[in-house]
């Protein structure tokens, strides 16, 4: 699970910042 919240947190830290911009 941790394994997978990460690899979410990793997607979401790219769009998020891609968003931003």
């Amino acid at each position: 699970m941790v394994l997978r919240s990460r690899l979410m947190a990793r997607k979401y830290n790219k769009l998020s910042r891609e968003a931003l911009k």
